[in-house]
């Protein structure tokens, strides 16, 4: 019995280790836009143009028209929680502050909403 106890406490702590630099590692794959109140972005995104107070970026990660639940985790922790979604449209508050995530294809439009 206290065997198996002892490696039921070794399993939680590599789990909980692993976890843990998961978590950390994928702080490094997101930067933030000071345009739209510090809104996380992947890293690997590029910018393809402006329009009219909308940002519009390439995700190459981006699979299904959905948000990486990686990425969500990102996004809860910097504050930015779902306020509503329909399809393929997403919108984030933190605070009193909305940006509308619109996701088509590897394309991603970002921008603030009232």
């Amino acid at each position: 019995m206290k065997k198996s106890m002892k490696t039921i406490i070794v399993l939680i702590v590599i789990i909980m280790a692993s976890a843990l630099i998961w978590f950390s590692q994928l702080n490094g794959k997101y930067t933030k836009l000071t345009k739209l109140d510090d809104f996380p972005i992947p890293k690997n995104s590029k910018m393809i143009s402006v329009e009219q107070q909308k940002l519009i970026f390439t995700i190459e990660d981006l699979k299904d028209k959905k948000i990486d639940p990686a990425y969500k985790l990102i996004l809860k922790k910097e504050g930015w929680n779902l306020d509503y979604s329909q399809g393929n449209m997403y919108i984030y508050l933190k605070k009193n502050e909305r940006v509308a995530m619109e996701l088509q294809g590897e394309r991603v439009i970002i921008e603030h909403v009232e």
